[in-house]
Order: structure tokens, then sequence, then C-alpha cells
């Protein structure tokens, strides 16, 4: 611990969290796992080890660096330092006293050797885990992801032996345990919109983090709107001089290569969203692309309402849009390879677009060639848009990502029963700042919902088709910076993985709200900053505060 000092104030870092923030709980008399499993037994027996004394056995080179991370999250960021390569050479040293050696046995079947294989389907993810009372553990998985959705578990599995001091010594209790499990939905997305706020590659690598412990495993990235443009494209050298908010906050081809890599070992998919025709107001600060920009307006004050940019078009009876588009495209699937591009979508102004004769009948048009020059560079890669009132036509292949009314959904999805579709409605699964507006006049100007609505929430009540890939909370960032939005985040989008892996959990109210506690308290333990969901006495006695 190091300990600083300001003044009066008084600052202590932790070199090990991991060793202090475990959730104590006055209920357990079996394994608890979040998201709870499908199968679970046990037994009564507890083993103990030192934190050195784990061994993994595994064949494929791939796995060595999620099972790296994994460490950390079981044993705290300085587990490396502690652990040296060769430590395992003295495991005499470390198995005194009763302790055992944990030796992890990885199966993976590779039935595909891709991290991320195609498609959303729950196989992918699914795992099984045995943990037997001599420390042997076997973890058996098709799939790359079904690995780090195991890892997770057993991370979960071993506690701290707070019994014993600060010597190391941890434990497994109620071996031995057999866990069989896989998601009811396999898409369990967050939005984050850095064309509101930037956050640098660290911010962004903390909230994947976040992710991978609440087992989320889409993150959509909407870096295009009104307020700003930060991506650098090869197609337009400067663009981001006049896009982004300052010079310095942008993110090159290196930054997406090293995001995508840092998602995928961690079991996470991007997808990058391009958003038009709507909300395009920032491109018009780029002298060569103003003329495509219809009720474009100059960011300033004076020229603003209600200090929000424009609700400016790109002008889809330009024939250079489209060539524009086309090098967009081509340029965001090179840095992305993604397996779904989100074609933004949202429906524009009509006003800004009285210039053409017929906008509606264009604007489908519009979203037809935005296909076509999709499948032009990639016949692979899937396109997804925004669906609000059914108004535009869509392929059947296409992903319609609906976020209007939960109340006006059934109404709103009718006319296009033959799409699968992702879920984020906007009176639930949006994290927004709940504060009086930018311009400091309204309050609970785009509310956050409690933990509880969010845990309330059933999606089989909106899968009655059985299109439903899942759902996705949106982090809109307008009110948000650096210091706020992982809080805001977590553990919310936390609870609506969990009740998207398993969405009728057989447990009591009481275990529900200790499930959630868990969580928080594992995203703190890695240096993830949470929302508290009750007092600390509530915490601690879970049985008082909301009974059994």
């Amino acid at each position: 611990m190091i300990a600083i000092s300001l003044g009066s104030a008084r600052f202590e870092i932790i070199d090990n969290p991991a060793a202090l923030n475990v959730f104590h709980s006055d209920r357990q008399s079996t394994p608890v796992v979040g998201p709870p499993p499908k199968n679970q037994t046990s037994k009564d027996i507890e083993i103990r080890f030192h934190q050195c004394a784990m061994e993994f056995d595994f064949k494929h080179r791939e796995l060595a660096d999620i099972i790296d991370v994994y460490k950390q999250v079981m044993f705290g960021k300085n587990y490396a330092k502690e652990c040296p390569a060769g430590s395992e050479l003295n495991l005499i040293h470390y198995m005194g006293n009763g302790k055992k050696l944990i030796d992890v046995k990885i199966d993976y079947k590779a039935v595909s050797r891709q991290m991320s294989p195609t498609k959303f389907q729950n196989v992918h993810e699914k795992y099984s885990i045995l943990v037997e009372e001599n420390g042997r553990v076997v973890i058996e998985a098709d799939y790359y992801p079904g690995i780090v959705r195991a890892l997770d578990t057993l991370s979960q599995l071993i506690e701290r032996n707070e019994d014993q001091g600060n010597n190391k010594e941890y434990r497994i209790k109620y071996t031995p345990i057999l866990i069989k499990d896989e998601p009811d939905y396999a898409y369990r997305g967050l939005m984050l919109d850095t064309s509101k706020e930037y956050f640098n590659v660290g911010d962004i690598k903390l909230l994947l983090d976040g992710m991978m412990i609440s087992r989320l495993n889409v993150f959509h990235w909407h870096f295009m709107d009104s307020d700003s443009m930060a991506m650098k494209l090869n197609s337009f050298p400067g663009i981001t001089n006049n896009t982004a908010f300052r010079s310095s906050e942008v993110y090159t081809s290196d930054n997406v290569k090293e995001i995508t890599l840092y998602a995928k070992i961690r079991g996470i998919k991007v997808i990058p969203e391009i958003q038009t025709p709507a909300n395009v107001n920032v491109l018009g600060n780029h002298k060569p692309l103003k003329d495509l920009v219809r009720c474009y307006s100059d960011p300033s004050m004076v020229s603003r309402k209600n200090s929000y940019p424009s609700e400016a078009v790109l002008d889809i009876g330009n024939t250079r849009s489209v060539d524009f588009v086309d090098k967009v495209i081509k340029d965001v699937l090179e840095m992305f390879e993604p397996e779904i591009l989100h074609l933004g979508g949202d429906k524009p102004n009509i006003g800004c677009l009285n210039h053409i004769s017929d906008p509606v009948e264009s604007l489908r048009k519009y979203i037809e060639k935005e296909r076509e020059i999709l499948k032009k560079y990639s016949s692979d890669t899937r396109a997804m848009y925004w669906f609000e009132d059914g108004s535009f036509r869509y392929n059947p292949t296409d992903i319609l990502h609906y976020k209007g009314n939960s109340r006006q959904f059934e109404y709103t999805i009718s006319s296009h029963r033959e799409n699968y579709y992702v879920f984020s409605p906007s009176d639930i699964m949006v994290v927004h700042h709940g504060y009086p507006d930018n311009a400091g006049t309204h309050r609970n100007t785009g509310r956050t919902e409690s933990w509880k609505r969010y845990w309330d929430f059933n999606p089989a009540s909106y899968n009655k088709n059985g299109k439903m890939l899942g759902s996705e909370v949106l982090v809109w960032t307008e009110m948000m910076n650096e210091f706020e939005f992982l809080p805001k985040t977590f553990p919310r989008a936390g609870i609506v993985s969990f009740k998207h892996w398993n969405s009728t959990p057989s447990i009591s109210s009481g275990a529900v709200i200790e499930t959630i506690m868990r969580l928080q308290y594992r995203l703190k333990s890695f240096g993830i900053p949470t929302e508290k969901i009750s007092m600390r006495y509530c915490e601690e006695h879970t049985h008082h505060c909301f009974g059994p």
C-alpha cells in the first residue's frame, strides 16, 4: 500500500485491490456465480491453495493472453510480479499445511479457431467446468468465447482466505463443483457514444474490462454524430482537423486495431457505426464536404437552437454524397474488419430534403445503395440499422436495432417480422445523464433508470417471434466525461447482461441483490468504478435488508 499526502488529504493506492474488495455473504451455502448458471451441483469440501500454486494446461497459443488476464482478475494486477515465470518450480514451498496445487486443464475443442466465431449463437459461449476436491480443474468448450466465460466462472469460485491474513492464500469452497452453462441470448451489447465526448484508448480498454467481467460480448462504437467525428479516415486526410473536438483527441487505425484486439481477447465483438444520413452536422465543418450537408449550422452558440447542434442531413440527392459514403464504408471495413457494420439510419428531418421531389422514396433508395456498397467491399458483413417506426424498407438479412419506446415495440416490429433484431428501448436500456441539460435548464433530460428496472426487464416478453438476438445498453455521453461514464454504466449494463444470460434465474429476491452486489465488488476489485446499489450496512447484511 502506498500513501500519498496532499495537504490535509491522504490517499491510499492499493497495490492489490483484488485482495481487499471482497464481498462478504451472510447467506452463502453453495457456490455463487453471476449470472446464475443453468446447471450446477456441489458438495461441501473446501480446498486451500497459494496463489502461485495454480498451473494451466492448454495446447492452443491463443488462450495464453486471456489466461493472463484472468490471473489478474483472480489475484490482482500485480500477479505477474508476485508469481513470476518459473515460480511453479517452487510448488513444494507453496503446498505446505494442507494447501493444494490447482491444476487447470483446458480442453478447447477448437471447432472454430476464430476467437470471434461468425454469427451470434448461444453455443459459442457454452462451457462446462469441474472443480474436484483434489484441486484438479477441467474446463471444456467448443469455441473460444466459451473458454473466456469458463475462466470468468472459475474466477468467481476462488476467494481469498482472509482468516490467514495477507499470505496470498486462497480457497475454493463447496467442491466438488460441476457447472454446465450457456446464455439464453447470444447478443449482450453496450454502445459507447464517443461523438459527444471523447474517451481515450485507456478509457475504452477499462470499459472493455468491465464488459468482460459483466459478460457483455458486443461493443458498439458510435463515433460519428452531429457533435464530432474523431475517427481518422484514409480517404479523407485531415478531416479530423475539422470534425474532432481537438486535433489531439482522435482515433487512428492503430488505435482501432489495438482496441479490437483487446476486445477480441476478452470475448467481445466490435461493431462500428457510420451515422448517416441524419445527424451529420459535423461534416459541414470540413470545407470539402460542406456542400453535402443540408441544414448545416455553423458551430457557434448564436446559430444553434437550444444549444444543440443542428439536425443536419446528408444531401442524398447529391451524387457526391454516395461517393463519400462509399469511401467511408471502405475505410471503416479495412480498419475494423467487422462481422456487422451499423449503418445508422436515424430518420432524418425531412424538411432538410425539400429540394427533392420525393424525399421518402429517395431515402429508401439511399439505404439500398448503402447496402450495395457494403456488399461490394465485404460480402460477409451484415448491415445493421436503427429502427424506430418501420418507415424504410429493409432486406430480410438486415439486423434491426430498435430504440423506440418499449410499449410501441410490438406494433413497430410487426412490419418486419422476418428480420432479426437487437432491443434497446429508450425507456429502459439508456444510460444518459439524468442531470440538467447542457443549457442548465431541464431536469431529468435523458434520465438513467435504477438498477432494479434493468433487473425486472424480461427479454422473453419482447421475443415472441424468436427473432430477438439480444439487447444493448446505449451509453449516450452528452453530460458524461471519463470520470462519470463508468459508474453510470456499471453495474447497470452488467445487470442487463446477466438477465440475458439467464433470463429466468431460480433465486430469491435477496439472492438477486447479492448477485448484483458481487458484480459490483468484482468490478471495483479490477479498478472499474461502479455506482452503489445499496448502503454499506445492507451490503454486509443482505438478509436483514432484503429478506431471504
